[in-house]
């Protein structure tokens, strides 16, 4: 290790990285590996951390001093700096070519301040020439590998979608918060020499919103974390870690090498106990008051289960905030929200009594259907008993007054760090699954919210952000220990959740076939883009998607809309296509061709492993055509084709099939129609040689979804269904043991 302190800059050598602060404010004027490329100052000098207090933003740091330790696994830097009346401690912990950033801050004045927020940053990164150079922020809205001169183009307060970086802005934000509704990465990389530059954000305290802002040439990398708390005289606190990490190598290792370190540093690994009828089990989300109440879905349960359906997951069903006196009628505005409850430990009465919800849950188990009740930790009605009789469960702001969060005015936020509401909503959830049978909750909107100003708590106002983990933490504990088949299904989808969740939804893919579907990002992006996704989740991990939610109204009123229509099942195929597992709304298998096409959707889903349990191959099939999105599925025996065609034409294409890399080594196939359940024929041709998938011809009509089966040998008149799973389990194993026996020979 070499440093040395020049009248400008603190310069630190590692074996393998060369770093640099500035001795006037403490930012980061160098960043690159030994003899690798400048990553980062490419512009004005800037500080590297900014300290929120009461909502204004101070970025004048001055530098005060520095030191460095040097141990056998790393090398410890602090920058301290002067912020006002605080002390700010930026420690680096560099170990190879990865960087953990965390941020202490102390109030060293005489007078009580109020930190709202820290910003981090990495100053004006680019790598190498402006033209070669790439921006990526996987798992987000923004579109894949966006060259760095429209990232460049990007500011800080931007809050509008530029259609060359993203097809939209969610609620005005860019990004996702890390890391519960994404993983907070934001990449440079340089394709030609397969340089790149990570920085991302994790911690189980506080959220952090990522950030970027470009000045045309280079853009600055920024977490602005949600931290937060009154900060008497010498209090200190710490916020979240910041990891940078330099790579050289190809995109995938790339990101695989976050992978790693995301499972390695942040435990952020799937359960291992998810019970195995949770990836074979589509989904129907309702209110049963849209049957009738209790009794009606009770009656309707042998209907689902024809459908496909395997798990029914319920909204609230508790007291609300009726506003009608009647069963809710889908009329958010007039006759109130199921999540505005004002009891959750009474049925709402207009559904039935309790012992009608129980005999709703056994009709649904005796059709082998499980139950999901909506889990609703976000707060409840105004007007709720809780309000008076626990008045310390709250958030509060700082004029002592009880607070809404997420948007939701017909609710008060409850504290999620109160030990005693916690214990709470454990003995409640806990309580319903031991007398009613219930298989478990789906968790509903656990992300950051507003910080708890109330005085009178002993943590930091900001612990109530992510205050709900340890909870969800002992529920999931509390749920195996009943039962190892109970499960929670979580609404969110950052990665921070596959620690107590058995699987999540995945809004992010709705949006990306949406985007795709209405011509915002090409079927080419759309497969870069979902090959990012998938790569930067945590491995195994189980995703919920969906076309419609009751949600969408909101979030996505377009869905609604298009109901019916071609484009919301080629969505809906779409998403099962790339190992999403299925999720219906209410209503929607009430058209004819809908329902059909549900049916056939979920009779495939449920007959073929390679949909469930198969590698995805986004690049195993090759097309010119801009309007094709092609990928396979590949399980044991079983290879499936899937084709979109993202037209309004029915358009004939041309594709390439990588029977090499599939290992598709028959002389001849023929194609099957896994929804129809036809061979196929085109243009009479029912059989194709093995050397002619090279150069395969097959026409789809508008909008339409192909799930194709390639099966070895020539055409049969009428085609055969795919093996049950146990002969699939014994084709696997047959091959397994063949390889043991050549391996032993």
């Amino acid at each position: 290790m070499y440093t040395t302190t020049a009248p400008d800059h603190v310069f630190l050598q590692t074996a393998e990285l060369e770093v640099a602060w500035s001795s006037d404010h403490g930012g980061l004027t160098l960043l690159r590996r030994r003899n690798g490329p400048q990553v980062a100052g490419h512009g004005t000098a800037l500080g590297g951390v900014a300290i929120a207090l009461a909502g204004r933003w101070h970025d004048q740091a001055r530098y005060l001093r520095h030191t460095v330790d040097e141990r056998a696994d790393g090398v410890t830097v602090i920058i301290t700096l002067g912020v006002g009346p605080l002390l700010v401690q930026d420690r680096w912990w560099i170990t190879g070519t990865l960087i953990q950033r965390r941020v202490v801050i102390q109030n060293v004045g005489e007078d009580e301040v109020q930190l709202t927020g820290v910003r981090v940053s990495i100053p004006h990164a680019r790598i190498g020439v402006l033209e070669s150079c790439r921006f990526s922020a996987p798992s987000t809205v923004i579109r894949p590998h966006v060259p760095l001169a429209v990232a460049a183009r990007q500011r800080i307060d931007t809050h509008h979608a530029d259609p060359e970086f993203t097809p939209h802005t969610r609620w005005g934000e860019l990004f996702e918060e890390a890391p519960d509704q994404g993983p907070g990465l934001l990449v440079v990389h340089a394709p030609p020499t397969d340089d790149a530059l990570l920085c991302w954000f994790f911690s189980r305290t506080e959220s952090s919103r990522p950030l970027i802002d470009g000045n045309d040439q280079a853009v600055t990398l920024l977490h602005q974390i949600a931290v937060a708390g009154w900060l008497p005289m010498g209090a200190r606190i710490e916020a979240g870690t910041q990891y940078i990490l330099l790579t050289q190598a190809a995109w995938p290792t790339t990101l695989a090498a976050f992978q790693r370190i995301q499972s390695e540093f942040n435990a952020l690994v799937v359960l291992p106990n998810v019970p195995g009828w949770v990836r074979d089990s589509p989904i129907y989300e309702t209110h049963p008051a849209q049957w009738g109440g209790f009794r009606g879905l009770g009656d309707a349960a042998a209907s689902l289960h024809a459908l496909g359906i395997r798990v029914l997951y319920l909204m609230p069903v508790w007291e609300f905030d009726n506003r009608t006196g009647r069963m809710w009628d889908g009329n958010w505005q007039a006759s109130g929200s199921p999540y505005a409850m004002r009891d959750f430990t009474a049925f709402d009465h207009t559904l039935g009594t309790a012992e009608d919800f129980r005999s709703m849950v056994d009709a649904a188990h005796a059709q082998g259907l499980k139950v999901l009740c909506d889990f609703v930790p976000q707060g409840c009605a105004t007007d709720a008993r809780y309000v008076s009789e626990h008045p310390d469960w709250f958030c509060r702001d700082e004029a002592d007054n009880l607070v809404s969060s997420h948007g939701w005015t017909d609710t008060y936020s409850f504290d999620w760090a109160n030990p005693a509401y916690q214990a709470f909503m454990l003995d409640w959830a806990m309580r319903l699954v031991r007398e009613y049978g219930i298989d478990g909750y789906r968790i509903d909107a656990p992300h950051g919210k507003e910080p708890n100003w109330d005085r009178r708590i002993h943590y930091h106002a900001s612990a109530t952000s992510l205050g709900c983990l340890p909870m969800l933490d002992r529920m999931q504990h509390a749920l195996k220990t009943h039962t190892a088949d109970a499960v929670m299904l979580c609404e969110l989808y950052g990665p921070l959740y596959v620690q107590q969740h058995d699987y999540s939804y995945d809004y992010l893919a709705h949006y990306a076939f949406f985007n795709t579907a209405l011509g915002r990002i090409t079927p080419a992006e759309l497969g870069a883009w979902l090959h990012d996704h998938w790569a930067v989740l945590p491995p195994g991990a189980i995703r919920v998607a969906f076309s419609e939610t009751h949600d969408t109204r909101d979030v996505n009123p377009l869905a609604d809309g298009l109901r019916g229509s071609r484009l919301n099942r080629l969505v809906m195929g779409g998403l099962v296509l790339c190992n999403f597992l299925p999720m219906i709304w209410h209503g929607m298998e009430h058209h004819a061709a809908d329902r059909l096409f549900l049916t056939q959707l979920l009779r495939v889903h449920r007959d073929y492993l390679a949909l469930r349990h198969g590698a995805l191959h986004f690049q195993a099939v090759q097309c010119p055509a801009p309007e094709l999105f092609a990928a396979v599925r590949r399980y044991a025996h079983q290879c499936v084709l899937g084709l979109l065609n993202f037209s309004a034409h029915t358009r004939t294409f041309v594709i390439t099939v990588a029977t090499e890399q599939l290992g598709l080594h028959a002389e001849s196939y023929h194609l099957v129609d896994m929804l129809d359940e036809q061979v196929v024929s085109e243009a009479g041709q029912t059989t194709w040689r093995r050397d002619e998938l090279q150069q395969c011809s097959l026409t789809l009509t508008p909008w339409q979804v192909q799930l194709l089966d390639l099966r070895p040998g020539a055409a049969p008149a009428t085609p055969t269904p795919p093996l049950p799973r146990d002969e699939v389990d014994e084709v696997i194993d047959a091959g397994r043991h063949r390889r043991q026996r050549q391996a032993a020979s």
